[in-house]
């Protein structure tokens, strides 16, 4: 069951076997408010389509699928934001940006789950304060004023901005519990290692593989051998940093002069 939780918070299970106890009890934990936080996605949007539509049958079947559908960029926000195992370039304005759209987009993802919530819970705290737009609206359906409810408890009752931050806080708790993995625990440096050593052993395959290629490509299809030539061409190396490529190599290029290039001389 442990390892469940532990693939749910996004961890390798062969690595975190490996690990101690504390990294294997934090994303045990990470697991568990995972599920309790899709737990309350699908309370809240079944709360919100009873209102809409009025049938249980359809409400659930709505909520699953939405459930379905955020809970899965949830996750995949809170893998991408863990911490960076391989090299990466050095790009702080790209990571700024692409962190700042990722935790709006958790937060956005609580806020909404919270206030959906909330209404479902103490919205007829607000009965009294929605009963004259009901009587103006006789025609209105549930998610108008479902939306209503959800407006008039923000604005009468503000206590229940507590339970938004403490929703959005819960959404974001997994993610900060990751971040405080890589300095104290050993996970991440196990993670790092075999990773690694995964990239360079593939890398030395592919290489051998090319040159093999290279081989037998240039005993098939060059007829006339060129004895000053080589016999195939070597893998070209681009990055400095091979195979993670975060350093390019820059290209110096001999730049000739006007006259040269009016005389078309000298060119190398």
């Amino acid at each position: 069951m442990r390892q469940f939780f532990w693939k749910m918070a996004g961890a390798d299970c062969s690595i975190l076997e490996k690990s101690g106890s504390e990294s294997q009890h934090r994303f045990l934990t990470i697991g568990l408010l995972y599920i309790l936080v899709i737990g309350l996605m699908f309370a809240a949007f079944c709360g919100l389509f009873w209102k809409v539509f009025g049938m249980f049958w359809i409400a659930a079947s709505c909520s699953l699928v939405v459930t379905f559908l955020i809970g899965s960029i949830y996750r995949l926000n809170m893998l991408s934001l863990e911490p960076y195992t391989l090299r990466d370039q050095d790009e702080l304005k790209t990571k700024i940006l692409t962190h700042v759209i990722r935790y709006f987009s958790v937060t956005l993802f609580a806020f909404f789950t919270a206030k959906c919530l909330e209404t479902l819970l103490f919205g007829s705290l607000a009965d009294a304060d929605v009963l004259h737009e009901m009587e103006q609206r006789l025609g209105s359906v549930g998610g108008t004023l479902f939306v209503e409810h959800m407006i008039q408890l923000n604005l009468h009752h503000p206590w229940v901005w507590v339970l938004t931050a403490l929703i959005v806080l819960l959404f974001l708790l997994p993610i900060i519990l990751k971040f405080q993995l890589k300095k104290r625990k050993e996970y991440f440096s196990i993670k790092k290692n075999a990773e690694i050593r995964m990239v360079l052993t593939n890398h030395e395959h592919f290489k051998e593989q090319l040159t093999r290629l290279h081989k037998l490509a240039y005993e098939k299809y060059v007829p006339i051998k060129d004895v000053s030539r080589p016999k195939y061409t070597e893998h070209e190396r681009k990055y400095s940093d091979e195979p993670f490529n975060t350093q390019r190599i820059s290209e110096e290029i001999a730049y000739q002069s006007t006259e040269d290039f009016v005389n078309l001389r000298n060119w190398k």
